[in-house]
């Protein structure tokens, strides 16, 4: 029930929460490792392109935690709270978070889709270990 955290650390999951605009979220992603932001927007619906050329609809909300490719199914927390799973970002290409906030400075840089933990939980009937 961890986390992989910041420079090797870890968060140990205590509950679950729901997103909240303004509130201060941290993912963690196979390719962007462990960044932070805020949650910016809730009931957020987007269309997400794959690089096979298909597309999905996908319902969430959204952190400006940098997200690259490669981080999705990542856990999203605020605090040690579970609060959902990645599921895309308009980084596009970028192979840091660096370069994706100055490719994106002029729209506010990363932005980030998260899926609700409730939703989650709810649709494939899984739990959240806590400990």
């Amino acid at each position: 029930p961890t986390v992989r955290g910041a420079n090797g650390s870890t968060v140990t999951v205590t509950g679950t929460a729901s997103p909240v605009i303004g509130a201060p979220v941290c993912k963690s992603g196979q390719s962007s490792s462990f960044t932070c932001g805020v949650v910016a927007a809730d009931r957020v619906e987007t269309q997400l392109f794959m690089e096979d050329g298909t597309s999905r609809t996908v319902r969430g909300f959204a952190s400006t935690a940098c997200t690259l490719a490669g981080d999705s199914g990542g856990a999203i927390v605020t605090g040690t709270l579970a609060l959902g799973i990645t599921s895309g970002s308009n980084s596009g290409g970028a192979p840091d978070c660096t370069e994706a906030n100055l490719a994106l400075a002029q729209f506010g840089g990363t932005a980030s889709l998260g899926i609700p933990i409730d939703q989650v939980t709810s649709a494939t009937g899984a739990t959240v270990r806590t400990g």
